[in-house]
């Protein structure tokens, strides 16, 4: 499409909502390319900061970890300086951990730095992980909150007691679900997506994961 527009001169229209354009994934492809309007937000006169937590769960599929690094680097990536993030995984001797806390992500590096860690574990339930999230980002002035969360669906549900906290603070989860070991692993992220107003994603392939993230990271930032 890059090219037929480019060098062929084919007319091409987009038209979209909020969920298109930057929020829609287009951010840095052929697409954005071609057309004569950024995706990116580079107005800073009133720009409200959006706040993005990460929860990782082992992704138990060849090189798992290595692409839980690469997607959330990918997240990171789109977020502006003043935008917020941090980013939970599970650590075998002290449970769910901040691999950073809540935070400006500023420049980057100190982040790029701390994804760049095999500390991803196999997390028994998703309760402490999200508690965790909801009360930082409940106490943070993010005009936007979210959670996005990658699991194979396989930890014990969180309660509907803490999802309703979460939704009555105006903070969503987006769940994201690869490799499976039963459907009943879906249905557990799934309604953990619902109840709180996030989206709710099946990757069979794990190629689509970055675009997920950064779909996920722009709506943040929009």
């Amino acid at each position: 499409m890059e090219a037929m527009v480019r060098d062929f001169g084919i007319g091409l229209v987009m038209v979209g909502g909020p969920d298109a354009f930057g929020a829609g994934g287009y951010h840095d492809t052929g697409v954005e390319r071609a057309l004569p309007v950024s995706m990116d937000i580079r107005q800073h006169k009133v720009m409200p900061r959006g706040a993005l937590v990460l929860s990782l769960h082992t992704c138990e599929f060849p090189e798992g970890n290595a692409w839980a690094r690469r997607i959330s680097l990918a997240a990171l990536d789109v977020l502006s300086p003043q935008d917020m993030m941090g980013c939970i995984a599970y650590d075998w001797r002290l449970g769910d951990s901040w691999l950073f806390p809540l935070q400006a992500v500023g420049d980057k590096h100190l982040m790029r730095m701390a994804l760049n860690t095999d500390q991803i574990g196999d997390m028994p339930s998703a309760q402490p992980g999200l508690r965790m999230a909801y009360e930082a980002l409940r106490a943070s002035d993010a005009a936007v909150k979210r959670v996005l969360m990658i699991s194979d669906g396989d930890p014990a549900a969180p309660t509907i007691g803490l999802l309703n906290s979460m939704r009555q603070a105006g903070i969503s989860v987006s769940t994201v679900c690869i490799n499976p070991h039963t459907p009943t692993d879906q249905q557990m992220l799934r309604w953990v997506a619902e109840n709180t107003g996030g989206e709710y994603y099946f990757v069979d392939n794990p190629n689509r994961l970055p675009q997920i993230f950064i779909k996920e990271a722009a709506t943040v930032k929009r």
